[in-house]
């Protein structure tokens, strides 16, 4: 009788360390899903936030275009001589490309903070990588319950 009762305790031990780890696993889940919204709307809230507040702007052009590496590991540097006496900036590096030697380009610039400014095309990225993560953390709460459904019915099944 004692080792059917030391058995019952261990199963019940067994299922709620399970349990434990279950819901463990939920929470880093549901963070790390929340991490990736939380991305998306910050990216979104910066770039309605450089628009509204970057309203004087400087005429440039792009002096120097890099390309470093093949394909996939492409890495593209551009560099942009700004003309204009108000903006501290002489010259600006961005780590992306879309742009050709020679080419006119403005770089928008808060009046109050000189330090915030943003090339004329780049805000593109910024609302794609915002848009992009807000939709892979939809799927992802998507996938999470389908999966959910799908272990209910198996359940259900198994009864």
């Amino acid at each position: 009788m004692a080792s059917r009762k030391n058995k019952k305790n261990r199963n019940q031990k067994a299922e709620k360390e399970s349990s434990d780890k279950t819901v463990l696993t939920v929470i880093c889940i549901i963070l790390v899903i929340g991490a990736f919204i939380a991305g998306g709307v910050g990216l979104l809230v910066e770039d309605h936030d450089l628009k509204k507040n970057c309203t004087a702007y400087a005429e440039g052009e792009v002096v120097r275009v890099e390309v470093k590496g093949r394909r996939k590991h492409r890495k593209i540097t551009t560099y942009i001589e700004v003309y204009d006496s108000i903006f501290p900036k002489k010259e600006i590096v961005l780590k992306q490309g879309g742009y050709k030697e020679g080419q006119d380009v403005k770089v928008f610039y808060d009046p109050n903070d000189h330090s915030r400014y943003y090339v004329e095309g780049t805000s593109a990225d910024r609302i794609s990588g915002g848009i992009g993560l807000i939709v892979f953390g939809g799927l992802m709460i998507f996938s999470g319950l389908l999966i959910r459904r799908a272990c209910k019915k198996i359940e259900q099944d198994k009864k």
